[in-house]
């Protein structure tokens, strides 16, 4: 509460109030009006201290207090110590005080000066989003400050490039004159301090601030006296990048406390906007550079002159950073001596050929220390060598040099001077510039390398004339081999080329044979004549296992070459074979050739399979061969293997073409004459043995009733099966995929393998085939496994044919035969049978046809059929819409079964009833539910019956049923009453014997009667009369009413009858006498039918959230399934023989549930009792 004491006051208060109202009338916040509140009462009460207090919600204590009110709102209170004012002071004290309320009202309606500022400034801001130019945005940034702050300068320095310096970016002086890139170390500035403590600083006097601070004072670069100053620190997502500052030069202009804050609040929105547009400067700078580089090693790539590329990067480097000059020094190691040797600038030209002492300068001291140096300012770094701009004239201001490293060392220097923009040179500069050095290094090193290599390839091309010789001998030997010929010939072809062309008079090719056999082995398959003795002979075969052993890494002469020293030896085999055993030694790569070397060039295919090999003896030089020949001999080794690989792989084309043709030859065979299982099986066999090469074929059968497999038939050439067979073939069938059984050594068994008979409902059997010593091809087992699946196919089409022929006839004489209607649909909704009835039944014959239709029904569209159809009966619209949402629904696979009425509406209306059930997957239509994989449309099958008839008898019946109810309860109440009259005396005493009869013929009557009631009343229920009083029943009081009318039946029998109601319901919505009457009737069957000292559990729970459900168990004998839909009709009973009951009472409950929407049921077995279950929809009241 701000207070003041002053003189008396004179008598010129009312010209001190002229003065002071304007001055309260200017302020533009709380606590300048308060200042110049104050001053105005000291000038109006000199002899009083006063105070003006804008928070006290309730009066405070002074000598003097007068309430500030404007608009009927208090907004303070004016004090005055030590005495009330005069009387002569009160009016002006009067007007004052309501001038204050009236302008401190106006101040809190009126939003802030900050307020007004954003609303102001964020459109104007929100549209410099995107700037990419720093420098046009910090004058427009500018502007805008200085439109809401009192000083007239403003600016902004920024972290230059993320390093230790600091730019001035941009400042906006009076007159129109700016400042801008001047440079100083982080630290060294009132705006460093803004950055390093990251809060706003406010100075009344800009030097006195730095003095005390520490810091040197910027005053000498700004030309006017830098006095009132304030900044601010600028941020983009939470980082601090710079400053925005501003500053005057009158000392009138000071910042007030509004000022403060919408300068705090200026530096927080153009902080974003000015990092976006320095990063896109930084990013345009770098792809600039990048260019520059690429563009360097592209020439580095590209040219052949080795002098240029040293040239191009002394040019382009001082353009990369922005630089003055650029030199290339280069150490000379003898001397340890630096030469200028290559200059970009006029300055550096000067230089060329010049040497530098060891150690002297800045480039001397890269050397030495093997690191670059960055010097800002030469004047105070004594490693600057002055001499040379003594040479030049040049004055050099800044330096940045960085070694030339290569593999042996630091080569030489490459440095830049002075940044043209004055920024200085920092640690990214260095990185790039030793980019370049790495890229002018690798220039001088080609240039040092190209000398030798250009002596190298002189040579090389001379060696390569002699080679290229021998080479075009060889290829247009193997050009020979592409030409297609049968394998027989290529290979001789192959071998006799190879001896001509490799300089060997003996050369023998070995082929690697894997199929039909246990083990892969090599065999001979071409050779020149005559062989060394060494050379296994073409009846032997050679396991691949012995080869493999042989080619150690110690023999290996090329990348598929081997030279190996040492006999053949071949040791007879048991059998037919031989192994091929080698004493072998390690031969020197050059020198005479022995009696006893072998040279061996493997043959591989395009994926690295050995496919053969190569063998070669007796070179004609008497020579072991060079290197140049042994990749010579590789050359001619692939072009081999590559013509190899293309025999085998049309040979297997042809195989393939021919087993397709094979397989489309059984199967037209088999499709275009109607064959039976037998002969089926009989062509398939022979087919695959001769697709197979084998000795013998053998078809088992499976035998679905037995459970079992049998031999159904065998085929041979002469060779009958070896081992056991039919395990082969059970195995087969359980696992449903081939079986193959290799032959053993002691010939107990043969080489087998067995195809299952896979059809596409069952398995058939198996297939077994026996090939002797080794099986077929995993190509030929896919064609053999072909010719099974098309067997087995036939064979169940076979089948399936005669199930279809059969079904075709049991349908036609099932329509032929009924007396229902029966319509036919396809999956399309036409017509595809309608049998006699159906015509007779919906008198097709009499419908009016249009002109150009058919009046056949054969093809008819259901929609147009149905169409014609009402045209002529006049069906009820809604059940005509019934009978096609049921085709459709069940068509559509939704429902499994539909039924309803049509009933005409012409003079003579005839009934008829329909049933719709999808002609497939018969399950899911008896059950009523949608099959699993429904997907529809289905065909179905429309049956329509005549109910004309028995509609009438049932109308007859009923009638008839009414009459009688209705005419039996008048003469049953006479003859009760007429009972109950004589039982009071009034036609004389009545003896016991006469009592007795009565007793009995009036319990028979009432029985009666009430037999007669619960007609009547299920009668109305059926017909939709019988009122229902529904209202919110208690559940528990309901049962234990239940139980008490059962009480007297229950205790006859010694039955205990357990109730129980869940915790979580209370109240059941539903006509209290009919449920009880419901709940009486479920219990008096469970008694009736309940053993002697039994239970009887009556029981109410939640099912779900919107049902309660009460059930009645027993201990009874329990009911059949196919008496449990038929109790619950009229008359109905459960077995043959007709209890006591009237078989009313479960339809009555069935009709009291549905009608309050409920559903009833019973859940039995044979001997464990009955449940009967209803539940009632809930209504919570």
């Amino acid at each position: 509460m701000p207070m003041s004491h002053a003189a008396p006051a004179n008598s010129a208060f009312t010209l001190i109030l002229q003065h002071s109202i304007p001055q309260l009338a200017a302020a533009t916040d709380q606590a300048t009006l308060t200042q110049a509140g104050l001053a105005a009462l000291q000038m109006l009460l000199p002899r009083h201290q006063v105070a003006l207090d804008w928070h006290a919600a309730s009066p405070p204590s002074a000598a003097f207090r007068m309430p500030l009110e404007a608009a009927g709102q208090q907004v303070g209170w004016l004090l005055l110590e030590p005495a009330p004012p005069d009387a002569d002071q009160l009016p002006a004290l009067h007007l004052l005080a309501n001038v204050l309320a009236a302008l401190t009202l106006a101040l809190q309606c009126a939003p802030s000066p900050l307020a007004q500022c954003q609303a102001a400034l964020r459109p104007r801001l929100a549209q410099l989003r995107g700037s990419a130019t720093l420098q046009p945005l910090c004058a427009t940034l500018c502007a805008l400050a200085l439109e809401v702050l009192p000083f007239a300068h403003v600016g902004f320095t920024m972290r230059y490039r993320d390093s230790d310096w600091i730019e001035l970016a941009y400042l906006q002086l009076n007159a129109g004159a700016t400042l801008s890139q001047i440079y100083w170390r982080v630290g060294s500035s009132l705006s460093s301090a803004v950055m390093a403590d990251g809060e706003l600083i406010v100075a009344d006097n800009y030097n006195a601030e730095c003095e005390r601070r520490g810091m040197p004072s910027f005053q000498d670069i700004v030309p006017l006296p830098m006095l009132a100053w304030m900044g601010a620190p600028l941020r983009d997502q939470g980082q601090i990048f710079g400053t925005i500052f501003a500053f005057s030069h009158d000392a009138d202009v000071v910042a007030d406390a509004a000022a403060v804050q919408i300068f705090a609040w200026l530096a927080d929105e153009v902080g974003p906007l000015l990092r976006a547009a320095q990063r896109y400067e930084w990013a345009a700078e770098e792809v600039r550079q990048r260019e520059t580089l690429i563009n360097i090693s592209r020439a580095i790539t590209s040219s052949l002159d080795p002098e240029a590329v040293p040239t191009l990067i002394l040019e382009r480097a001082p353009d990369l950073l922005g630089a003055e000059e650029s030199s290339l020094l280069l150490l000379d190691e003898t001397t340890g001596e630096l030469v200028f040797h290559y200059a970009a600038g006029p300055a550096g030209r000067q230089l060329l050929g010049q040497r530098l002492p060891p150690g002297t300068g800045v480039a001397g001291h890269v050397v030495s220390s093997g690191k670059a140096a960055i010097v800002n300012d030469t004047r105070d770094d004594g490693r600057f060598y002055r001499a040379l701009d003594g040479d030049t004239g040049f004055t050099t201001r800044s330096i940045i040099a960085v070694p030339l490293r290569s593999r042996d060392g630091v080569r030489g220097v490459l440095e830049v001077l002075n940044r043209r923009n004055n920024a200085p040179f920092i640690d990214a500069d260095c990185l790039l510039l030793a980019a370049l050095a790495d890229q002018a290094i690798i220039a001088l090193e080609n240039a040092s390398r190209f000398a030798s290599l250009d002596q190298a390839l002189t040579r090389r091309v001379q060696e390569l004339d002699r080679l290229n010789a021998r080479l075009q001998t060889i290829l247009r030997a193997a050009n020979t081999l592409h030409a297609e010929r049968p394998l027989d010939d290529l290979l001789s072809q192959i071998v006799s080329l190879v001896s001509s062309s490799s300089g060997f008079r003996s050369a023998m090719i070995a082929l690697v044979r894997r199929e039909r056999t246990n083990e892969p082995y090599l065999e001979q398959v071409a050779a020149t004549s005559p062989l060394p003795p060494s050379f296994p002979s073409r009846d032997e075969r050679q396991p691949l296992a012995a080869l493999t052993a042989q080619l150690r890494p110690e023999f290996q002469r090329g990348n598929v070459t081997y030279l190996i020293g040492g006999q053949f030896a071949h040791t007879p085999d048991p059998v037919t074979t031989s192994v091929l055993e080698t004493t072998i030694s390690v031969v020197s790569p050059s020198g005479p050739w022995q009696p006893h070397e072998t040279l061996i060039c493997l043959l591989r295919d395009s994926r690295g399979e050995l496919l053969g090999l190569l063998v070669f003896a007796n070179p004609e030089d008497g020579q072991r061969p060079s290197a140049e020949q042994v990749q010579l001999l590789e050359i001619l080794a692939n072009q081999a293997a590559a013509a190899l690989e293309n025999a085998n792989l049309y040979t297997n084309q042809q195989q393939s073409l021919n087993r397709m043709l094979a397989l489309n030859g059984l199967g037209r065979a088999i499709s275009t004459t109607l064959r039976s299982p037998q002969q089926i099986y009989e062509l398939t066999a022979r087919g695959m043995q001769e697709l197979s090469d084998a000795r013998w074929a053998a078809v088992f059968v499976a035998d679905a009733t037995a459970d079992e497999f049998y031999l159904y038939q065998t085929f041979h050439n002469g060779h009958d099966p070896i081992g056991a067979v039919l395990p082969l073939a059970q195995e087969t069938v359980t696992t449903r995929r081939p079986t193959r059984r290799l032959a053993q050594p002691n010939g107990n068994h043969e080489a087998m393998i067995a195809i299952p008979l896979r059809g596409s409902r069952q398995d058939l059997g198996a297939i077994c085939i026996g090939y002797g010593e080794g099986l077929p091809s995993d190509a030929t087992v896919e064609m053999l496994i072909l010719f099974a699946s098309q067997a087995a196919t036939a064979v169940e089409s076979i089948g399936l044919l005669g199930a279809v022929r059969q079904g075709r006839d049991q349908l036609a004489s099932i329509m032929a035969s009924t007396r229902e209607g029966m319509l036919l649909l396809d999956e399309e909704g036409r017509v595809a049978v309608a049998n006699d009835a159906f015509v007779q039944l919906a008198s097709s014959g009499a419908w009016a046809v249009p002109a150009p239709a058919s009046p056949e029904l054969t093809a008819l569209p259901m929609g147009t059929l149905l169409d014609r159809w009402q045209a002529h009966a006049h069906f009820a619209r809604p059940e005509l819409s019934q009978l096609w949402m049921g085709i459709t629904a069940v068509a559509n696979g939704e429902e499994g079964f539909g039924s309803g009425q049509l009933n005409s509406t012409t003079p003579s209306p005839r009934s008829l009833e329909w049933t719709v059930l999808r002609a497939t997957q018969a399950e899911a239509a008896r059950s009523n539910e949608p099959a699993e994989d429904a997907h529809g449309p289905w065909p179905i099958l429309l049956t329509v019956r005549d109910i004309t008839a028995l509609k009438e008898t049932e109308r007859l019946r009923s009638d008839l049923t009414n009459m009688m109810v209705h005419d039996l309860r008048s003469p049953l109440t006479s003859v009760m009453t007429s009972i109950d009259m004589i039982f009071r005396g009034i036609t004389g005493e009545v003896n016991p014997t006469q009592r007795e009869i009565l007793s009995i013929a009036y319990t028979s009557a009432q029985h009666l009667l009430n037999m007669v009631n619960l007609l009547l009343d299920i009668s109305r229920l059926e017909g939709g009369r019988m009122p229902i009083d529904r209202r919110m029943v208690p559940i528990n009081e309901l049962l234990t009413q239940a139980v008490d009318r059962m009480g007297v039946i229950a205790r006859s029998k010694s039955i205990v009858i357990t109730h129980q109601v869940a915790s979580e319901i209370t109240h059941v919505y539903a006509d209290e006498e009919l449920l009880l009457r419901v709940l009486q009737n479920l219990l008096d069957n469970a008694l009736k039918f309940s053993p002697r000292a039994g239970t009887v559990w009556l029981l109410a729970e939640a099912e779900g959230n919107h049902q309660i459900r009460f059930s009645v168990r027993d201990e009874g004998g329990g009911i059949p399934a196919v008496d449990r839909e038929k109790i619950f009709a009229k008359f109905g009973q459960a077995g043959n023989n007709r209890s006591s009951g009237s078989g009313l009472g479960l339809t009555f409950c069935k009709l009291v549930v549905e009608a309050h929407g409920g559903h009833i049921w019973v859940e039995s077995d044979v001997g464990e009792g009955s449940t009967f279950f209803l539940t009632l929809p809930v209504r919570t009241g």
